[in-house]
């Protein structure tokens, strides 16, 4: 068998069998474990000697938990415009470890999922690399050419300030660098969520809060991008790095002449 290529020689613990149930590292006797292997017996053969003797198996507690689904192609690369339903599974995975899982599609699926949801079965990473499916089936749609996140400008953005209640009708905001902040600032972003930001109050806010009127000084701060929600959730959106910093002084209305 083994001239012919048919000998297979690869033997599996059954950790339960060996009453290896409690985690914590366990000692395997090779030897007594290939003795009692029922291939070997079934071949007629008996086990005299073998190295290493004992080989140390470490057993972790697996807790079923629900982990977020992402999508990657076979380069490894996370698809994060991927829209999987249902977007979480259950799985058992080590209590200590941070996990996800996963679903890895080939280029045909990437392309077969633009045009309707394909079905695919998760799976997640175990210690030593090992892969466990999940028993959940997820349905994964990529979006259209039209949807796909692209670089996008907006050409008017407008700046809204926000202020503390406690500062309202005291302090003065003068913003120094006005027209740099008001440029015109690309994103990457599908085309709905563009216009969608574009339709908001205002694009970007700087926020000023209780205890920046105790600055004299003229102060820094980045703007917070007011991007819609909706399409954050699914992606579809993402503000531009790094954001824009606005450079203000604010001066005390009552301090201010007639």
């Amino acid at each position: 068998m083994r001239n012919k290529g048919t000998l297979e020689r690869e033997f599996f613990v059954d950790p339960e069998g060996e009453g290896m149930t409690q985690p914590g590292e366990h000692r395997l006797n090779v030897l007594s474990f290939l003795k009692q292997n029922k291939q070997i017996k079934d071949l007629g053969l008996t086990v005299e000697a073998c190295e290493p003797q004992n080989l140390t198996i470490d057993v972790r507690q697996l807790v079923k938990m629900n982990l977020a689904v992402r999508c990657f192609d076979e380069n490894g690369l996370l698809r994060q415009e991927a829209s999987i339903d249902p977007p979480e599974v259950e799985a058992f995975v080590p209590a200590d470890q941070t996990a996800t899982a996963k679903v890895r599609l080939t280029p045909s699926e990437l392309e077969r999922a633009r045009g309707s949801p394909i079905q695919k079965t998760p799976y997640v990473e175990l210690p030593g690399g090992q892969q466990r499916d999940v028993s959940t089936k997820v349905k994964v749609t990529m979006p259209s050419a039209e949807d796909v996140l692209s670089e996008q400008t907006i050409g008017s953005p407008k700046l809204g300030i926000e202020l503390s209640l406690n500062l309202q009708g005291k302090c003065r905001v003068e913003v120094k660098n006005l027209s740099e902040v008001l440029r015109p600032f690309t994103l990457l972003a599908t085309r709905d969520a563009k216009q969608a930001y574009e339709q908001e109050p205002f694009q970007m806010t700087l926020h000023i809060l209780d205890g920046d009127e105790q600055v004299q000084t003229e102060q820094k701060k980045d703007v917070v991008y007011n991007l819609p929600w909706r399409f954050v959730q699914r992606g579809e959106i993402v503000p531009p790095q790094p954001p824009a910093q606005v450079s203000f002084r604010l001066t005390p209305i009552s301090a201010e002449p007639p």
